[in-house]
């Protein structure tokens, strides 16, 4: 269990440590992975950005996901039903979203680098499959696929990904509660104090320990 995303954060940038201080750029995926990957960022010196994802909903199920610059990743289920209207009001809103949180700024250049992507965790993978391919549509010649837990022991490499670097893969992902000790709601609000900060994010801050709860 960690204590927290920052101290998962922490945890994972030490398996990125190759990546210090290169033209590597880490992307959360938001709300919660942008924690995490605020601490990955600043612990391996890199610039951050965020990858903005709107969950599709008709009723009680979930129909997948879609993104920034009309990327998309939906379940069969979309297609029998009349998801179109909830498809372009989640369009809307992640543009919104990725607006209000860039502060106007445009998104960071990808063109020929290689895309950190980074979630708090990974369950069917759908939302990270969505994520990296924003980041291949933006260019990035490399997309890594990072996060402290999941998904599943026998599961292959989210679609979109050359390579899946996870800290623990268990044959069953747990629920956020059994991997984070203090596992809140990330707001709004935290995002755009994080964003606020990431003009100067490519400065190296001295990495903390690395403290974990009990296992």
């Amino acid at each position: 269990m960690f204590l927290d995303r920052r101290d998962a954060g922490r945890a994972l940038a030490t398996r990125l440590e190759r990546h210090r201080h290169t033209d590597a750029v880490v992307l959360g995926v938001t709300r919660p992975g942008v924690v995490v990957a605020d601490e990955v960022a600043r612990t391996l010196g890199l610039p951050l950005d965020v990858t903005v994802l709107r969950r599709v909903a008709a009723g009680a199920d979930d129909l997948g996901v879609v993104g920034e610059d009309g990327v998309e990743r939906l379940r069969p289920a979309a297609a029998a039903s009349d998801a179109a209207p909830a498809i372009d009001r989640a369009r809307r809103i992640a543009a919104a979203i990725a607006e209000r949180f860039r502060h106007g700024r445009p998104a960071r250049d990808l063109t020929g680098r290689t895309a950190i992507v980074v979630d708090d965790g990974i369950r069917t993978g759908l939302a990270m499959a969505a994520a990296c391919a924003i980041a291949r549509a933006r260019g990035a010649a490399t997309v890594i696929a990072a996060t402290p837990v999941g998904p599943a022991a026998d599961a292959p490499t989210p679609d979109g990904a050359d390579e899946l670097v996870s800290l623990r893969r268990p044959a069953a992902v747990p629920p956020r509660t059994a991997v984070y000790a203090t596992c809140p709601v990330v707001s709004d609000a935290e995002v755009e104090r994080i964003a606020a900060e990431w003009p100067s994010s490519r400065v190296t801050r001295v990495a903390r320990p690395v403290r974990r709860g009990a296992r």
